[in-house]
């Protein structure tokens, strides 16, 4: 009985792995198909602006500026555009008196026997919210609509020339659309039901058979689209390999226009990250260099990965060291940014034991194994440098502390301040270690040892007339004097 159990539990649990995954790959071919075609209609449309020439929008004043024939002509010209692109419909609007007309379209076999040729300087009656938005707004617009054209997916892209605001668009008819989704599902409707006859051992099998032909599927859609890509490619390559200079927050202020790209600081209560590979070059010295370049950037794109979960901006590799700093651009505040370095910095020491694990089973028998120091105090934050070349980081005594007590940390040991202690002592535990000496402070500085626990070894006891809370890992506790306190309170309740 037993064993027929878990040969159903088993077989149910394969039934549902193969079918979850299954759908899973159906919306992410879905969401594929469907940001592959926003970007055909996008670079479709930028493309109309080259496809007339540069001049076309520039001379349209009123509806005499452009010649019958010349408005033929270039709706050829967009037409056989658009029978490349695979779009159905490329078109050029101007909004004069609040009313949105057509300078430019181009047009099927099917309008022409309809007699639904659009004309220079058309009316558009059917001006959707969304198209009237994108003119207001002067913002990129996507859209699904029906008019007497049919049901369409659209896109809207605003340009300005001379002081007037012109709507690039794009179309392409939605049940396109429908029959991409309906044979991807299908496709992996028959997948997962040829699967399911298969035993338990096909699913690693299936599971890389799916990814094959989902990477297929990318690549042919790629290969499609390329072509009508290169217009913009430029910018969104430039904007892609600058993000990899620059942590999220920084990269969004900036390009959100949140933070002005100039020279300026400010002062800040922040918490600072530093953290090495102790004896690196040392430890490193036999290894060829593309192990060592394959263990750097193995170690550094992990620390990363991890940075950027708990919101952290980082601020510069050097070498094997990191620097990391909580609070600004953006900030939770004092306590919970001093929180969220501590997790991040127990989360790194944890990940550190699997890839040393890692290293190990790759032939690098050599240990790894980092020091961590951490720090809360006002730093003076901002960008640095010249005109031309700017830094975004940080400066001041508490940026020294945090590196001090990193190279004063034992390895794998992840050692913080006082100022840091005193924020996540109710949510962490620490252990008191030494103080230290550290230049540009007048006072030694205490230093706690993270443990890698978040709850805290307290009893606390409530009743009508009666409250007692006792900290058992708190290391600055008198218990001498606790015990006299208890004892003194049990005689007189006696």
């Amino acid at each position: 009985m037993k064993k027929h159990t878990i040969i159903f539990l088993m077989i149910i649990t394969y039934i549902t792995g193969i079918s979850g995954y299954g759908y899973y790959s159906y919306l992410k071919t879905k969401e594929d198909i469907i940001s592959s075609i926003d970007q055909e209609l996008k670079a479709s449309a930028f493309a109309i602006n080259f496809i007339l020439d540069e001049n076309y929008h520039a001379r349209i004043s009123n509806k005499d500026s452009i010649s019958k024939e010349r408005y033929i002509q270039n709706a050829q010209k967009l037409t056989n555009y658009a029978q490349l692109a695979n779009v159905e419909y490329l078109y050029s609007f101007v909004k004069i008196d609040d009313t949105i007309r057509f300078v430019s379209s181009s047009f099927t076999q099917e309008d022409i026997r309809a007699n639904q040729v659009t004309k220079y300087f058309d009316t558009y009656e059917e001006a959707s919210d969304i198209l009237k938005q994108s003119f207001a707004k002067k913002e990129i617009m996507f859209e699904e609509s029906t008019d007497k054209w049919g049901t369409f997916r659209s896109v809207f892209i605003p340009i300005q020339i001379n002081n007037q605001t012109f709507i690039a668009g794009a179309d392409i008819k939605v049940r396109h659309i429908d029959s991409l989704l309906a044979r991807a599902f299908i496709d992996a409707l028959v997948t997962a039901l040829f699967f399911l006859s298969l035993i338990v051992p096909v699913i690693f099998l299936y599971i890389k058979n799916m990814e094959r032909e989902r990477k297929h599927l990318e690549d042919v859609i790629e290969s499609k689209t390329s072509e009508l890509q290169i217009i913009n490619r430029d910018l969104q390559n430039l904007s892609t390999q600058l993000a990899k200079y620059l942590s999220p927050q920084l990269y969004n202020s900036i390009f959100t226009s949140k933070k002005e790209v100039k020279i300026g600081s400010k002062r800040k209560k922040l918490t600072i990250f530093f953290s090495d590979i102790k004896n690196f070059i040392k430890t490193t010295d036999h290894l060829e260099p593309e192990d060592l370049t394959y263990i750097l950037n193995s170690y550094l794109n992990e620390m990363s990965s991890i940075a950027l979960k708990y919101g952290a901006t980082i601020d510069k590799f050097i070498g094997d060291a990191i620097l990391i700093f909580f609070g600004d651009p953006e900030s939770k505040g004092v306590k919970e940014d001093a929180l969220l370095c501590v997790s991040m910095a127990i989360e790194m020491k944890a990940k550190m034991q699997e890839l040393r694990t890692k290293w190990l089973q790759d032939g690098i028998t050599q240990p790894f194994e980092v020091r961590m120091g951490i720090n809360t105090g006002y730093c003076t934050v901002g960008n640095f440098g010249s005109e031309s070349k700017l830094d975004y980081t940080i400066i001041g005594n508490h940026v020294n502390l945090a590196n001090r007590l990193e190279s004063n940390a034992q390895v794998n040991e992840v050692l913080i301040s006082k100022d840091t202690y005193l924020l996540i002592k109710e949510s962490v535990n620490c252990v008191k270690k030494e103080a230290i000496a550290v230049k540009g402070f007048d006072k030694p500085i205490q230093t706690y040892q993270v443990s890698d626990s978040f709850h805290r070894n307290v009893l606390e006891e409530r009743l009508h007339g009666f409250s007692l809370s006792v900290d058992f890992d708190n290391q600055e506790i008198d218990k001498d004097k606790v015990v006299d306190i208890l004892e003194s309170t049990l005689k007189q309740l006696k």
